[in-house]
């Protein structure tokens, strides 16, 4: 009888040892995960600070809004009312729209010419419909360095509609997107696709030159000439 306490003693010894090892690796892992990338935590939809991004660009009758991958991608889309200018360089190779009474004109500068396609408004809304796709999603939150600054952070999965390198979507399965704020500035976005990394710099101002929504004068219809 002795024996078999002694049995019973050892069986429940060794399954508090499992058990206080098993509690050390989860709370180890969990440290690490916090050293590594900033803890995170579940923020609500609509709570978030993008959320808010996007309440003040839709209600702005003005904003001008910059991304940047390096000098041979980046874009930049400038409204006003219903005025819009979007000037995108892609591989070194930069494109300009022009829309105005509520069409779009694609400009060609080396031939002093422009396309025009009539009841196509669809850059006016091109920034805050990108926005607006994340107000029923919940993002986590956490913080990271990026050029040597901290940043916090607001994380979206299944998300990538700033994404400028679209070649890596042809492969991706996983893909989350990363809004990275100083205050409540927005300051940089990254998507991130099955490992690889996109880091576009950002740049908001709520204020439009009003000098780039009209088609130069001496530009010609490209199918009139």
């Amino acid at each position: 009888m002795k024996k078999k306490a002694i049995i019973i003693t050892s069986i429940i010894v060794v399954i508090l040892i499992i058990i206080g090892l098993v509690y050390f690796l989860v709370i180890n892992k969990k440290d690490e995960n916090n050293v590594a990338g900033g803890s995170q935590t579940l923020q609500e939809a609509g709570t978030s600070k993008t959320n808010k991004i996007y309440e003040r660009l839709a209600e702005s009758d003005e904003y001008t809004f910059e991304k940047i991958l390096d000098d041979e991608n980046k874009s930049k889309t400038v409204k006003s009312g219903d005025k819009a200018y979007k000037e995108e360089t892609a591989n070194g190779n930069t494109y300009k729209y022009i829309v105005t009474d509520g069409n779009t004109y694609l400009l060609q500068e080396d031939t002093k010419q422009y396309y025009k396609y009539e009841n196509n408004t669809i850059i006016l809304s091109e920034i805050t419909n990108n926005f607006m796709k994340l107000q029923n999603l919940q993002c986590q939150t956490g913080k990271e360095e990026i050029n040597g600054k901290n940043f916090e952070y607001e994380e979206y999965y299944n998300y990538g509609e700033f994404l400028m390198n679209t070649d890596l979507l042809a492969s991706g399965t996983q893909m989350q997107t990363r809004f990275y704020y100083s205050g409540n500035n927005l300051k940089y976005i990254k998507t991130i696709v099955d490992g690889q990394e996109e880091l576009l710099e950002v740049n908001i101002e709520y204020k439009a030159d009003d000098g780039v929504f009209e088609v130069p004068a001496d530009y010609q219809d490209a199918e009139n000439s």
